[in-house]
């Protein structure tokens, strides 16, 4: 093929992509540190080591999934060895969703803090946990969301830093969310947010999911600009909803297999969410007041009653 020739064909293929309007790329979910990928596609639940794993993969991922700054502490729940120990492990993890185990990384000025919480699902496999936590309906239960669109479909990797045997999708979601009550005391608003997700599924049982924001793009922004919620009303980006500042999920699900050979899923749930605030507001990470209510409120909204809402699906498996 001629130089000239290569050239025409090249501007052929940027004009029709213009054309048709052809999706903006896909922004890159902070990377999963390899170690970590190793140490879960290693795991054996008929092996055990449940613990030592948790204990090592755990504050490894919470640093990606929950971007903690360098020097991130712990302010409530820890340390990790006792939190994540194989007694709590056997006997924490299948009480009611307010005493399950739960760490509470200290604040950081104008961010609100990251956090996650640990629980188990008995008789269900993490395979289970992950079809229906990644599907949207399961969203739309939880009181604090008012809408829920897919932006980018699913789509599946052929070759995955998971593995090439992962199962492993990508895709983008906008979530539209209303702030409890309390929250416009601290400067809180109704937020949106739109970001990258990714679910994989490795042949040992083991299941990652995430959701990261990232900025909304003007196709996006002029497609969502107004809908219907959940409820019917009429819902108006930057109107009466505003774009949050940070919107970070995730959930690290592993097999686990009892005395008596019943498979269980280990839950531990990452979340970081930062609305949308009203200018002139500041977060101070030495604000008890903000403190006091986040942890309170925030942990409940945000960490216990997801586990709630997947504790009540597991059971309706069952039945």
């Amino acid at each position: 093929m001629s130089r000239s020739l290569r050239r025409v064909l090249t501007l052929c293929v940027m004009t029709l992509s213009l054309l048709c309007g052809a999706a903006p790329a896909r922004a890159e979910l902070p990377e999963i540190p390899a170690d970590v990928v190793r140490a879960l596609r290693e795991y054996s639940q008929d092996k055990g080591g449940l613990s030592a794993l948790l204990q090592t993969v755990v504050p490894k991922l919470a640093t990606v999934a929950l971007e903690l700054a360098a020097n991130s502490g712990i302010q409530k729940g820890g340390p990790i060895d006792q939190t994540l120990s194989a007694e709590q492990i056997k006997s924490g993890l299948d009480a009611s969703p307010g005493s399950l185990p739960m760490v509470l990384y200290k604040q950081e000025d104008g961010r609100m803090p990251g956090a996650w919480i640990i629980a188990r699902y008995k008789r269900v496999k993490p395979s289970q946990v992950l079809e229906r936590i990644s599907d949207p309906r399961s969203a739309l239960r939880h009181p604090l969301v008012d809408q829920h669109f897919e932006v980018q479909p699913r789509k599946k990797h052929d070759a995955s830093r998971w593995g090439d045997d992962a199962v492993h999708f990508d895709m983008s979601s906008l979530v539209t969310l209303h702030m409890p009550f309390g929250a416009g005391m601290f400067g809180l608003r109704d937020s949106y947010a739109v970001g990258d997700a990714e679910s994989v599924l490795l042949p040992n049982g083991v299941g990652f999911l995430r959701f990261h924001h990232r900025p909304l793009r003007p196709d996006e922004r002029a497609r969502h600009a107004s809908f219907q919620d959940k409820k019917g009303r009429t819902v108006k980006l930057d109107d009466t909803h505003y774009e949050a500042r940070e919107y970070m999920l995730a959930s690290l699900l592993l097999p686990e297999k009892d005395v008596f050979g019943y498979e269980h899923t280990i839950h531990v749930y990452f979340t970081r969410i930062v609305a949308a605030t009203k200018p002139g507001t500041t977060l101070k990470s030495n604000d008890s007041g903000t403190s006091s209510w986040v942890f309170q409120r925030g942990a409940r909204d945000g960490l216990v009653t997801p586990v709630k809402l997947i504790r009540d699906e597991v059971e309706r498996l069952q039945k």
